[in-house]
């Protein structure tokens, strides 16, 4: 009997116990799941982060006989008088807020903010923004990157503040080195850029990680909302503009096709984009690494959204823009800091470096619209270069085609340019005379690039020069004068002096010449780098 009984308590036991273990575990299935697909709605599930003596820290109000704009180009007054926790409206679709999203366990964000004697309060409620409306498991840290601030506790102050890490450049580097810096601190798994007068609205970061965690190739920006400089006020912005630039690289906002709105079927889905508005996006640390991170090339401030935009969609990745994330920011006309040698000339330089190294032949409409800029020592470009070469990028007409098609060719004279090769080799000019020659093709070879074929005067022309034929037998570049020693047609991959019916060849040590022209033969057959249309050839006799 007393066997029966202890028999019977054990079977009873270990039912439990599997009761029990399967509970448990169904449990944990549960909580793993909602750690995974995380709703967002209008109000965060975690409690606000402790402040820091915020009276204290902002300071004193401006006086009343104060320019309230003079120190930061904004409304200082304005800025101050508000809460760093104060609330937003929410800008995003409705259906916005029902959207859940796999969040990768064990990937967090470092978020990287640069500043150079930001106004505290704005930079405050930058900081707070992020801890207050993200959730905490997918923020690594805030990295305040203090690019030698007049005072040095515009940031040491704020690191008593959760997840916030303070680093103070030893010297001023200006805003683009100083995010380099800031990633090469970093921790997280992504990297989050931010400027320092921005506030992320509720589920900002969700939307952001998502599309990179499903593509680690892909850089990706909220949708901007407007901070008014004056005001303050939230505004909503857009949800249906994309980036792009002009021909001067100067960025501008570009409306939704019709056919792209079209395709997106619903005004929550993420859209490509040819560029990226100033330095709010997220990108995988691996990816921003092996794109070489930004151009430390690039002095203080300007183009670098075009250089990483530029990267990314050359080199294998993409850009895009996800609606159902918003970040505002306040929008300056002015800048209140300082540019060694000006704001005109530095911008002026940094889109140099970017036409030089991404535009490949097509630079030449950049040197069109910003004339200026020849003259500008841009530095060396080797780094920028091998990483180019490296990631076997992408040219430039690619992205045109594919990409950015709404960036229009200002020049329809010429037909083709760019190099003028033949195999390996390109057609240069001499510098100490008024020659040309062979040489073996070399991108950073200036003397090689500029070549075109203008269809209106049938010339070849190389900058402000024509190729020409002296004496009947010498190949030259002269002034030109559209007379007939100038001009050249083109029979499929032949280039032809019209005035003989001749064609230009190569030699057996490189020089050129002109010859009878024979149907195949590979020393007369000459290539554009960038061929716009077909031609519409002269008559010639080829045998």
């Amino acid at each position: 009997m007393w066997r029966k009984r202890s028999l019977l308590r054990l079977a009873m036991l270990s039912t439990f116990a599997l009761v029990a273990v399967y509970y448990t575990t169904s449990q944990l299935h549960t909580i793993k799941k909602y750690r995974n697909r995380r709703k967002v709605g209008s109000v965060p599930p975690w409690a606000p982060v402790i402040l820091v003596n915020e009276l204290q820290y902002v300071g004193t109000a401006p006086e009343d006989d104060e320019d309230v704009f003079a120190r930061h180009a904004f409304n200082l007054r304005s800025s101050n008088e508000l809460p760093s926790d104060r609330s937003l409206p929410d800008t995003r679709h409705a259906r916005c807020r029902d959207v859940e999203y796999g969040a990768a366990p064990l990937q967090t964000t470092s978020v990287v903010v640069a500043f150079h004697n930001e106004d505290r309060s704005a930079l405050l409620r930058t900081v707070v923004s992020v801890l207050n409306r993200t959730p905490p498991d997918l923020i690594e840290e805030v990295i305040l990157v203090d690019d030698r601030s007049d005072d040095e506790q515009d940031g040491s102050l704020l690191s008593s503040l959760p997840k916030v890490r303070v680093v103070r450049n030893q010297a001023r580097e200006g805003l683009i080195r100083s995010r380099i810096l800031g990633a090469l601190e970093a921790r997280g798994d992504f990297l989050m850029f931010l400027d320092s007068h921005c506030e992320v609205n509720v589920g900002w970061l969700e939307p952001l990680l998502d599309r990179v965690t499903q593509n680690a190739l892909t850089v990706v920006s909220p949708v901007i909302d407007v901070i008014d400089m004056d005001t303050f006020q939230y505004r909503a912005s857009s949800p249906q503009l994309k980036g792009g630039f002009d021909w001067s690289l100067y960025f501008k906002w570009l409306p939704l096709s019709h056919e792209e709105r079209t395709r997106r079927g619903s005004p929550m889905e993420p859209f490509l984009s040819p560029a990226i508005a100033g330095g709010l996006f997220l990108i995988s640390r691996d990816w921003f690494q092996r794109l070489g991170m930004f151009d430390s090339g690039l002095r203080i401030w300007g183009a670098e959204n075009l250089e990483i935009s530029l990267k990314s969609w050359l080199c294998g990745g993409n850009v895009e823009v996800v609606p159902c994330s918003r970040v505002g920011h306040v929008f300056r006309k002015t800048h209140p800091y300082t540019f060694p040698g000006g704001n005109a000339d530095t911008y002026l330089r940094n889109t140099k470096r970017v036409a030089e190294v991404w535009l490949g032949d097509h630079k030449r409409f950049f040197y069109e619209a910003q004339p200026n800029a020849r003259a500008l020592d841009a530095g060396s470009l080797q780094e920028q270069l091998e990483v180019k070469s490296q990631l076997d990028c992408r040219p430039f007409q690619w992205y045109l085609e594919n990409v950015f098609p709404e960036l229009k060719l200002p020049n329809e004279e010429n037909s083709a340019f760019g190099q003028l090769k033949q195999g390996s080799q390109c057609l240069q000019s001499e510098v100490e005379s008024s020659g040309v020659k062979l040489a073996e093709c070399n991108e950073s070879e200036l003397s090689q690039h500029s070549w075109a074929f203008n269809v209106h005067t049938a010339s070849i022309q190389h900058g402000k020069l024509c190729l020409s034929v002296r004496n009947k037998l010498n190949l030259v570049l002269e002034t030109c004068t559209q007379s007939y020693q100038q001009e050249w047609s083109r029979h499929g991959r032949a280039v032809v002096l019209l005035s003989s019916g001749q064609c230009l060849e190569s030699g057996i040590r490189s020089e050129l010449r002109l010859s009878e022209c024979r149907r195949g033969a590979m020393s007369q057959q000459w290539d554009f780098t960038v061929e716009l249309q077909a031609q519409d050839d002269h008559p010639v006799n080829i045998t």
